[in-house]
């Protein structure tokens, strides 16, 4: 997965980023559905206290090889059922910001999600008097159902500062363009 931070004209800080996940599509869930979800873990804060609820997730485009395909998404920090027909707090224990169901029906290959999550990140970053200051800036990743074998994501800097990475990833290496992060064997609803 590929992360892009969105820094506006005047800002030191994000409001939003971009997500780009690539990954192939498995062949033995028995289903014609591949889902995910993105989770919230209790260290990460609300930091803008002007916005209530959870972060917006919006899918921008969901491929298989290349051709648009039906996807589903629900928005929402508690909902009852996933398409899974399990009951999201009984999922291991995760708040769920959103829920994506990808049908991908009888084709394999290389699946293509991009989303945007706006409506997060602190409520400033203006100013000089905040130029020193750090601030966290939290991803969302997908977290599946199903065990992964690796996982790799590319945190760009987009003109952003990183001066320290936290990461429950295992192995980590930082660029002149950002910072790589890379997990084997994962379990389900790894996050």
């Amino acid at each position: 997965a590929s992360v892009t931070p969105f820094l506006r004209t005047g800002e030191l800080f994000p409001q939003s980023y971009a997500v780009r996940a690539c990954f192939d599509a498995p062949s033995d869930t028995g289903s014609e559905w591949l889902e995910f979800g993105l989770a919230r873990q209790d260290l990460v804060p609300r930091m803008n206290p002007n916005i209530a609820g959870p972060p917006k997730v919006s899918i921008v485009s969901v491929t298989v090889e290349g051709i648009p395909v039906k996807h589903e998404s629900i928005a929402t920090a508690s909902p009852e059922t996933s398409g899974l027909g399990l009951d999201f707090d009984r999922m291991s224990g995760k708040e769920w910001i959103s829920w994506v169901r990808i049908h991908v029906g009888s084709s394999r290959g290389t699946v293509v999600v991009d989303y945007i999550v706006s409506d997060y990140i602190h409520d400033g970053g203006k100013g000089k008097s905040r130029a020193e200051e750090n601030y966290p800036f939290f991803v969302f990743l997908p977290s599946f159902s199903i065990p992964v074998g690796r996982f790799e994501v590319i945190v760009e800097n987009s003109g952003l500062d990183i001066m320290s990475l936290r990461s429950n990833f295992v192995h980590q290496l930082s660029t002149n363009t950002g910072s790589r992060l890379l997990n084997y064997s994962m379990d389900e609803f790894f996050d």
